[in-house]
């Protein structure tokens, strides 16, 4: 039988600190700007870093033209000791905050990282991204590393805002932890069909 439960964690001894990353500029790889396809032929797209404007979480990776585009806005450090410490206390979830420039003020949350390029990805409005421009400064309240659940100390939780955490529908059947997925689906020919969809995480973060 699964129930519904109440998730106890230790969120109240969680420390909250501050991070800030700047908007990173789009970057050439080191192999050139050129790539190559499975077909032999070249071509040009956009890739990571910078701000991206049409491509937010939820989007089908798909459905646009690019070669691992960032979802909203791309921050890094020049400091690599600082730029490491920003992707490692950064979590899904947490609020961030414009520090310099046009938008500074506006808020807005930070949806993951990408390991390689060591990018923190955070989503503001439409309204806002048309305000920045790379190396304005974008301030994180880092919180959610150290966050356990009470009662379950074999499982690890990693990288999450401990108000997402507890907006997650987490039931236990047989004294386990069930989570559900945000979507459901296989892979076609012609792109990503959705066999059981389910309310996105995306969804959750925005509201």
């Amino acid at each position: 039988m699964t129930s519904q439960i109440n998730v106890q964690t230790n969120r109240d001894r969680v420390v909250m600190c501050s991070v800030m990353g700047k908007i990173h500029h789009p970057t050439t790889p080191s192999a050139g700007a050129f790539r190559t396809s499975y077909e032999g032929k070249a071509f040009v797209l956009p890739g990571v870093g910078g701000i991206t404007y049409n491509v937010k979480i939820g989007d089908s990776v798909y459905a646009m033209e690019g070669d691992h585009i960032e979802p909203g806005v791309s921050l890094k450090n020049d400091n690599e000791s600082e730029s490491g410490r920003l992707n490692t206390m950064s979590c899904i979830g947490n609020e961030a905050v414009v520090m310099t420039g046009d938008a500074k003020g506006a808020k807005g949350f930070v949806t993951g990282v990408h390991g390689g390029i060591e990018h923190v990805l955070v989503y503001f409005s439409k309204e806002d991204l048309y305000k920045m421009a790379p190396d304005d400064k974008v301030l994180i309240r880092a919180w959610g590393q150290g966050l356990a659940i009470k009662g379950f100390d074999d499982v690890r939780v990693m990288s999450i805002d401990p108000d997402l955490f507890e907006k997650l529908r987490i039931n236990e059947k047989d004294g386990k932890t069930v989570m559900p997925v945000g979507r459901q689906g296989s892979r076609l020919s012609d792109g990503f069909q959705v066999l059981e969809p389910l309310p996105p995480i995306a969804a959750t973060m925005i509201s």
